[in-house]
């Protein structure tokens, strides 16, 4: 498959999942089915806001994201800007009895991430 037809894929399970859920935030870790397909929506919103920020996404790419009802290249939520605040806050929310996967979800990182955070800090 090349290059267009697949970011074309992409763009319909974006779509696809925006009118279902109403927004295009789509969470790190989700798979969206389309046409009987897995697709790793997740990563590859993720992967498309890293390349826009690094100027490596084609203009006519960053033209359709952009006709998405809603979507945003922006951080999606405003949070710490230093990695020891954001961990100080993942101990705080693991303690308060978050899930490994409501915090991933929360802040936009791996499962496995925030289990070594909270692992390495002994909560």
């Amino acid at each position: 498959m090349d290059n267009r037809t697949r970011f074309s894929q992409y763009i319909g399970a974006l779509s696809q999942f925006a009118i279902r859920e109403g927004h295009p935030r789509v969470p790190a870790k989700h798979i969206e089915i389309l046409n009987g397909e897995q697709i790793q929506l997740g990563a590859w919103v993720s992967y498309m806001r890293q390349r826009q920020k690094t100027g490596k996404i084609a203009p006519s790419y960053l033209e359709e994201l952009n006709k998405i009802s809603g979507w945003t290249w922006g951080p999606l939520k405003r949070g710490p800007r230093r990695k020891a605040e954001r961990n100080a806050r993942i101990l705080e929310m693991r303690r308060d009895g978050l899930s490994i996967t409501q915090i991933s979800d929360e802040f936009n990182i791996s499962r496995q991430r925030v289990h070594q955070i909270v692992k390495s800090n002994g909560a």
